[in-house]
């Protein structure tokens, strides 16, 4: 007994002496400036909020998207990327609605976190408070959703890849016009185009697919499709009618149009090619409130 608790001290004070590497509290924020951001300081200029999907970094989500420091300089605006907590099993992830992505119920706010640093990159950069846009892609996708309802008075366009808004779209009551971009595949089985419905849920489950990245209570597993959220949001920002069967754009509040870009082909993370990447920043960059 004696000589086992020697090794135990031993082995305390071994440990004792090494750092376990552990995921931080909440990865900092980045932000990318124009190249001419300090030699034109009376300039305000645009802001583009991007916000990553699941498990991966906002850095990754930057390639992704093909946003390299060139498009900046080029487009002219500032890039925000927030931080994002990690859950226990370490992978970054939005607490974006009930049914993503916060598996291990933290409750972190990060609806609260994003309009505050939202709030401090205007006050305290020269942002144009008229021109800021936010890009999300899966999970990110859904909190830009999130945001978008539940604070676009922030925002003057929105570009969501493979995401998707509240259970119940009555939830979702924007203050203001928002333009908005759907980009949506059709072959998305983590996304449905046809939205998380009894029908798409029980047809994943039979594959024996699970429902992951949701949550693991299936009777939260519920949200609409793309032409409904579309519809929606036409609705909210007053758009009459359309130009064109997937764009909502005559009549449409403050120019706030709204677009559904469907691509039969398209799978939950497909290739973005510089033409799609320009699609997105051009629809962001050209809407003020």
């Amino acid at each position: 007994m004696g000589k086992e608790l020697k090794i135990l001290a031993l082995l305390s004070v071994f440990c004792a002496g090494i750092a376990f590497a552990a995921p931080p509290a909440r990865d900092p924020d980045s932000i990318y400036f124009p190249k001419n951001y300090q030699t034109e300081p009376n300039r305000k200029w645009p802001l583009v909020v991007l916000l990553h999907g699941y498990k991966v970094s906002g850095k990754f989500q930057k390639k992704y998207f093909r946003i390299s420091q060139q498009q900046i300089n080029k487009r002219g605006f500032i890039l925000l990327i927030p931080g994002t907590t990690y859950d226990q099993k370490g992978f970054r992830f939005w607490n974006a609605m009930d049914y993503c992505c916060d598996h291990f119920g933290s409750g972190v706010d990060d609806v609260g976190y994003l309009r505050a640093t939202v709030q401090k990159a205007i006050a305290q950069y020269n942002v144009d408070p008229s021109r800021v846009s936010v890009l999300g892609h899966s999970n990110g996708g859904f909190m830009m959703h999130r945001m978008i309802c539940d604070h676009a008075d922030l925002f003057s366009s929105a570009v969501s890849l493979a995401g998707a808004s509240y259970r119940d779209l009555n939830q979702c009551k924007p203050s203001s016009p928002v333009a908005l971009m759907m980009i949506q595949g059709k072959k998305d089985w983590r996304v449905p185009f046809e939205g998380m419905n009894e029908k798409t849920l029980q047809k994943r489950l039979k594959k024996r697919e699970g429902i992951y990245p949701y949550s693991s209570n299936e009777a939260l597993v519920r949200f609409p499709g793309v032409e409904e959220t579309t519809r929606y949001w036409a609705l909210k920002n007053g758009c009459s009618g359309k130009d064109g069967p997937e764009h909502y754009q005559d009549g449409c509040k403050r120019g706030a149009e709204v677009v559904m870009d469907v691509h039969p082909a398209w799978g939950h993370v497909p290739l973005i090619l510089p033409g799609m990447r320009d699609k997105i920043l051009d629809f962001l960059l050209c809407h003020s409130k």
